[in-house]
């Protein structure tokens, strides 16, 4: 894994890209907006989130990555940037305690600050997911329910995230 993010000059490896519900990323772009307003007072010239496509790309505040097996270049994180972001982060008064922000969208905003796209500098293993080289807890209770993950999420949220295993397993 380490070879293969050097070989590919990758600073952030993950298995899969998702969308976090509107709920846990409210005022993610207002926090972005105002770290950047504040980074870009302080450096003394603008300061932009990377965007080459005019899409949102990673900047959409919907956009995470499942944090639960996942590989990091270590100097890009420890970097007086990237530490002073991840301060900003974990104080901003509106943020995570209040909306829930955890790693999944840590990521991606950090990485929207460096890389241009969802390619840039990012390994996407996605295929490590998908053909079971892992399971994650939540996809394991998939498959014994003979569901595919996404059948699950859809079980999960239909039931306001109330999953009677047991039922679950009745439909099926």
């Amino acid at each position: 894994m380490a070879h293969e993010m050097w070989d590919s000059r990758s600073w952030l490896l993950h298995t899969m890209y998702s969308h976090d519900p509107p709920s846990r990323t409210g005022n993610l772009e207002m926090f972005m907006d105002v770290f950047l307003a504040e980074e870009g007072t302080d450096c003394g010239y603008t300061v932009l989130k990377k965007s080459i496509d005019g899409e949102k790309g990673l900047n959409d505040p919907l956009l995470c990555i499942y944090a639960n097996f996942m590989g990091i270049w270590r100097g890009l994180f420890h970097s007086d940037e990237i530490k002073y972001f991840s301060y900003r982060w974990a104080n901003f008064a509106h943020g995570r305690f209040e909306n829930e922000w955890g790693d999944q969208q840590y990521w991606t905003m950090v990485m929207s600050l460096v890389a241009s796209d969802k390619q840039d500098h990012i390994l996407d293993r996605t295929y490590w997911r998908k053909n079971v080289v892992f399971i994650h807890k939540t996809d394991a209770v998939a498959n014994m329910l003979g569901m595919s993950y996404e059948e699950f999420v859809e079980a999960v949220l239909n039931g306001n995230g109330k999953v009677n295993v047991g039922e679950l397993k009745k439909e099926k």
